[in-house]
C-alpha cells in the first residue's frame, strides 16, 4: 500500500473542504489529535487537524509522522499579509519559512522602558527550506483568485496587527505573511525526514486594512487539491 499524503490545517475552515471530498474517510484519534484517512485525486491521503499554536502543530505532526508514515506533508491554511502588495486571495507558497518570535532583548535597566523595535532574532532565527519539488508542483498549478507567488512564510504565536512591527518583522526576517504553525510543522517533518511543503493563502492584512474572509480558507484547500491531480504518483 502506497504512502499516504500528509495534510494539514489548524482549524475547521481550513480542512473542512478535504474532508468533503475524502472518499473512504475513516477517523482517528491519537493522543487527543484528530486525523482522517481516505483520498483525495485518487491518492491515498490523510487529513490533520492541529489546531492553533506552535506547540500544537509541532506534536500534532510528531504523532501523524509515527502513525501514518506519509511521503510527504502539505501544511496549508490562512495567513495575515505583511506586504502592501499582497491582498485577501492571493496565495504565497513558502519556498522557507522561519520563527519570527525567535527574539534576544538588549538588557535594560529598571526604568529605562522597552524598545521591541530594537531587538534582534536569536542564533536559532534560521530560515528552513521547502521541498523544491513540492514548491514546483504548486507553482505549476493554476490559480485565478489571485497572485501566486513563491515567498517566505513567517511563523510564531503572534497575532500582529500593529503598522510599525509588521513592517519591521517583514524587513528583519524577509517574511511576506504571518501563522502560527508552518515553522512546527517544518521543524517536525525535517527530523522524520519527510518532505515538506507550506502553502498559505492571504485572508486579512492590516497593511492594507483589509479585514478577514473566512472563505480563503475554502479557495486554498480547492487549489491544494487541483495540485493533487498533478502528483507524481499520477
Amino acid at each position: 500500500m502506497a504512502a499516504p499524503i500528509l495534510i494539514s490545517g489548524a482549524m475547521d475552515c481550513e480542512i473542512d473542504y478535504f474532508l468533503e471530498e475524502l472518499a473512504g474517510s475513516t477517523h482517528r484519534q491519537i493522543h487527543g489529535f484528530d486525523f482522517w484517512q481516505g483520498s483525495l485525486q485518487g491518492l491515498p491521503v490523510v487529513v490533520s487537524q492541529t489546531r492553533v499554536g506552535m506547540v500544537a502543530a509541532a506534536i500534532a505532526t510528531a504523532v501523524g509522522l509515527s502513525a501514518y508514515m506519509p511521503s510527504a506533508v502539505i501544511n496549508q491554511g490562512t495567513a495575515g499579509g505583511h506586504r502592501r502588495d499582497l491582498k485577501v486571495g492571493d496565495i504565497v507558497i513558502g519556498r522557507a519559512c522561519v520563527p519570527i518570535n525567535g527574539l534576544e532583548m538588549p538588557a535594560r535597566s529598571e526604568g529605562q522602558g522597552c524598545a521591541p523595535l530594537e531587538w534582534v532574532p536569536n542564533h536559532r532565527t534560521i530560515s528552513h527550506l521547502s521541498d523544491r519539488a513540492l514548491c514546483d508542483l504548486f507553482a505549476s498549478t493554476p490559480y485565478t483568485g489571485g497572485q501566486k507567488q513563491l515567498g517566505v512564510l513567517g511563523c510564531g504565536d503572534l497575532f500582529s496587527r500593529e503598522m510599525d512591527r509588521i513592517d519591521w518583522l517583514h524587513a528583519t526576517f524577509g517574511e511576506d505573511c504571518e501563522d502560527m504553525e508552518t515553522y512546527a510543522v517544518q521543524q517536525a517533518c525535517q527530523h522524520f525526514g519527510v518532505p515538506f511543503a507550506g502553502v498559505r493563502i492571504i485572508s486579512n492584512n492590516e497593511r492594507t486594512l483589509d479585514p478577514y474572509d473566512r472563505s480563503t480558507a475554502r479557495t486554498l484547500q480547492q487549489f491544494v487539491c487541483r495540485a493533487l491531480a498533478d502528483w507524481p504518483a499520477h
